[in-house]
């Protein structure tokens, strides 16, 4: 085991984390966070994957989930939540059905890494398509 975490009990974190970032419960999200985390998104609207947006600890992580709670309406379909043996490392692969805040639908595929220890998530990657994002988000970087 890492940190104290079998697969069965990582996966259903995993899904926790997942329902609380959909109802956009700050709280239960933060409960889930290391305050030492790392989050990166890999999804560099300038298409270089070395302009990757990385976040160090549990206020800038936060941050980020606040900025995307107010996007509009979050919806993780179908989440589909694997967790390596020893329950280390979860990942879940999604199809966002989002709606922005002003009603434009949003649907992205969505694939996450967490790395967990002692049931917190010490470091977590999100993947996503860039492109899509753009046109529904249109930016000069998608331009």
């Amino acid at each position: 085991m890492f940190g104290g975490s079998d697969e069965r009990t990582t996966e259903r974190r995993t899904n926790r984390f997942l329902a609380a970032f959909e109802r956009e419960d700050a709280g239960a999200v933060r409960a889930l966070l290391d305050p030492g985390v790392t989050f990166v998104n890999r999804m560099p609207l300038s298409g270089d994957r070395d302009d990757a947006v990385v976040l160090a600890g549990r206020e800038a992580v936060m941050g980020y989930f606040q900025q995307v709670a107010q996007m509009g309406t979050i919806d993780f379909v179908g989440p589909d939540v694997t967790v390596a043996a020893g329950g280390g490392t979860s990942f879940a692969e999604a199809d966002g059905d989002f709606v922005s805040a002003d009603g434009r639908p949003y649907e992205n595929v969505y694939a996450f890494r967490f790395d967990w220890r002692d049931g917190r998530i010490v470091a977590g990657t999100e993947y996503a398509s860039p492109l899509t994002f753009g046109q529904t988000f249109p930016i000069e970087a998608c331009a």
